[in-house]
């Protein structure tokens, strides 16, 4: 993700359902007849009204997990629920909320990790697991650079609990060019075959243009058929994916090299027509389209999922600066569809600065949307609730909000119309979900990107029917949302407003003094560093200047003491991957910078303790804010 983005961070079972069609590779007509059909019908915003009028609650399942980022349910009949933990752990739930001792699975030494980015993303039961064993998984590999990797592996032979990993039986693997987004959600479709999300390969804007590129596995929803392979491939190609077959060139770039090979230029100059084939002398030292292409044009399709009981599809594609969004395909309609990025941000041209883009050639517009800033910055897809249990949740979309906490529904009314509504303010960061067989949804959280062991996976239910004694979710805006905190945990009130040690905005944590002249922040600084050692705030540099590092979910260091009433000149640096600015909270000051751009702030302030963010919508609420701590 190229903003905050996200471990963020799921498997349905599987039931006996219908086919989801793949009826051939669509045409430029076919394209241009979803645009028109889509681009006349606006999504849905916040604020719609689900029929019934349904209320939901959250109740804990499990904590004390390292960030869990998808939850799968094997179809054996076990109950048990597995959960996937970034750092590289599979942790087997039994039926009673007990912890297995000893992970299923341990990839820890071998995923690459970068906090919201990379990491163990994906799990995927097959769906006879009960009787051949074999299970999927999606991670960056550290040893190739962070490449997507889709690996098959089996059970032990003499333990239900733990996975034999020996057996790793790498079958796709994806180089990117950056580490943010990398999809990575695995999910066995209605039809037998793997899914498979990827992310556009990192950086703003998708600068290579994979999603829009058909010789591209990045920024796609992939479908394979890991039953049979040919030509020594480990898997298959089904014969109905929209570009299987021989002698397919029609990447809507005619003459153009894949991507990745000098085309970030011109993807700027896309106000005109584009024939959908490749004439024949522009054919020469071309490669074919991909074939494991089933649908195209994502950012970061973190979560997407059937629903069990109609197979349709739903994603939640994690935005860029403006837009988050969430997309539909009905079962049996057409394969090959192209969701628009980075021709569009949800229904909106991109960049933000274009006025027209050409929507009729772009495909299908999504059937939700909303924007950064109080409605939050990250969308998490967790599934249609098709249970028992709660008849009045049946059919409904759930999907959940990184930044703000909040669980939302997604339904059509009776006059086919989708209705989006907040229906529960969770105080929980949401990172992924999952769906046991009986239709049932789960939903992976934490409480804080910079802690430990403080994940959780909690049970959807109607708000009417929580268990008795049950834990119930904590209500409100996630923490770092409620009341920003320094890097010791404590509390930072606004410059100006009153803390709570005080009338007046005073340091909550002392730290030494000041050096006589300004200094400069030190690279790697110690988190867990005693507030009384001056190394975990800066430390002193020979040229008196102040450097911050902007990270896409923190500043480094986050807290600085400066002197009172003097020019002190603070040297930025954009050092992620997504936009970031330096606003210092009730002062004209406000540095914005690209990525990897620098810039310098110069700050002269009298005695008190101010508070510093990044203003860019969701950045603060993940944790981008510091505080200055100015003295005499």
């Amino acid at each position: 993700m190229s903003r905050v983005r996200l471990l963020v961070l799921l498997l349905p079972a599987l039931s006996l359902l219908a086919p989801l069609a793949s009826l051939g590779s669509p045409t430029l007509a076919q394209d241009e007849a979803i645009s028109t059909d889509h681009a006349s019908t606006k999504p849905a915003l916040l604020g719609g009204d689900i029929p019934g009028d349904p209320q939901i609650q959250l109740v804990e399942v499990v904590s004390g997990l390292e960030t869990p980022v998808n939850v799968a349910f094997p179809p054996d009949d076990s109950g048990r629920m597995f959960v996937v933990e970034v750092g590289g752990f599979i942790r087997i739930v039994n039926p009673d909320g007990s912890v297995e001792p000893e992970p299923f699975l341990d990839l820890s030494s071998t995923v690459a990790l970068r906090p919201g980015q990379q990491g163990l993303l994906g799990l995927a039961f097959h769906p006879n697991y009960a009787e051949n064993g074999r299970f999927f998984v999606d991670y960056n590999n550290l040893y190739a650079n962070g490449q997507i990797t889709v690996s098959e592996f089996q059970v032990s032979d003499d333990d239900p609990n733990s996975a034999d990993k020996k057996t790793e039986r790498p079958l796709l693997t994806i180089d990117k060019p950056y580490p943010q987004h990398n999809g990575g959600t695995l999910r066995f479709g209605p039809d037998g075959y793997l899914y498979i999300s990827t992310g556009d390969g990192g950086w703003q804007g998708d600068p290579y243009d994979n999603a829009q590129s058909r010789f591209s596995l990045l920024g796609k929803i992939l479908r394979i058929d890991v039953e049979s392979g040919a030509h020594g491939q480990p898997y298959g190609i089904p014969a109905d994916n929209p570009f299987a077959g021989p002698g397919r060139y029609d990447n809507p770039y005619p003459g153009e090299p894949p991507a990745g090979q000098e085309n970030q230029d011109r993807r700027r100059a896309r106000n005109k027509d584009i024939p959908n084939s490749v004439s024949p002398e522009n054919r020469k030292n071309r490669s074919p389209v991909r074939p494991e292409i089933w649908a195209y044009g994502f950012r970061n399709p973190w979560q997407f999922s059937f629903d069990p009981e109609t197979g349709d599809f739903y994603v939640g594609d994690v935005g860029g600066d403006n837009w988050e969004e969430i997309d539909f395909q009905e079962a049996g309609t057409t394969a090959g569809q192209n969701y628009g990025w980075d021709w569009l941000e949800g229904s909106h041209c991109y960049p933000a600065g274009i006025e027209e883009c050409p929507r009729q050639q772009v495909g299908v517009l999504p059937i939700a949307e909303f924007a950064h800033g109080d409605d939050g910055c990250a969308v998490i897809g967790l599934g249609v609730y098709r249970g028992d249990e709660y008849p009045d949740l049946d059919g409904i979309y759930f999907s959940g909000e990184f930044c703000t906490g909040e669980i939302r529904g997604l339904q059509r009314d009776e006059n086919g119309v989708w209705q989006f509504q907040n229906l529960l303010d969770t105080a929980l960061q949401i990172t992924g979900a999952g769906q046991d067989e009986t239709g049932a949804l789960y939903v992976a959280a934490v409480t804080s990107q910079r802690e430990t062991s403080n994940g959780s996976v909690w049970s959807l239910v109607a708000a009417d029917q929580v268990p008795e004694g049950a834990t119930t979710v904590p209500l409100g805006e996630p923490r770092t949302g409620e009341q920003d905190v320094d890097e010791f945990g404590a509390p930072v009130a606004d410059a100006g407003d009153e803390a709570d040690t005080g009338d007046t905005a005073e340091p909550v944590a002392e730290t030494a003094p000041v050096a006589a002249t300004p200094v400069v922040a030190k690279e790697g600084v110690n988190d867990d560093a005693s507030p009384d050692d001056e190394t975990s705030s800066a430390a002193a540099s020979p040229n008196g200047e102040i450097v911050i590092g902007m990270y896409d979910m923190y500043f480094e260091p986050k807290r600085i003491p400066i002197p009172a009433n003097t020019d002190v000149r603070i040297a930025l640096e954009n050092r992620g991957a997504a936009p970031h600015s330096f606003e210092v909270k009730g002062e004209d000051i406000l540095v914005g910078l690209a990525p990897g751009e620098t810039g310098e702030a110069i700050v002269n302030l009298p005695p008190s303790t101010y508070k510093f963010i990044c203003s860019v919508p969701g950045h603060k609420q993940v944790g981008m804010n510091g505080v200055l701590v100015v003295k005499d």
